[in-house]
């Protein structure tokens, strides 16, 4: 039997909307990319114990945001509450949070 992480990642690599989502996290950002959020925590759940939670958008905390975002053929980009950028297309949304615009990290003055 797959460790929690492995089948973790084999739903991630089936995902077909995930996909998506890392590679435009990936055409956004430079440096790491770290997947966070009720992506992950409700897929978890629902994999240990079985659980049937709806995975929604897409949170990607960025080492680096580039800045202006490069152009991406039928995106709409707008900002979220946290004034992080969100992306949507064709029922896939993406927040991407610069590591520099973490919350907790900016309130423990952390750089």
């Amino acid at each position: 039997m797959l460790s929690l992480e492995n089948q973790f990642k084999k739903i991630l690599v089936q995902d077909k909307k995930f996909q998506i989502a890392l590679e435009i996290a990936k055409k956004s950002s430079s440096g790491k990319i770290w997947l966070v959020g009720g992506n992950v925590y409700k897929r978890l759940l629902n994999l240990k114990w079985n659980q049937n939670l709806q995975v929604g958008d897409f949170d990607f905390v960025v080492e680096y945001l580039k800045n202006p975002l490069p152009k991406l053929s039928g995106w709409t980009i707008s900002k979220n509450s946290y004034g992080n950028s969100r992306l949507f297309k064709k029922g896939v949304k993406i927040d991407l949070i610069p590591l520099s615009n973490v919350r907790i990290l900016k309130e423990l003055n952390w750089k």
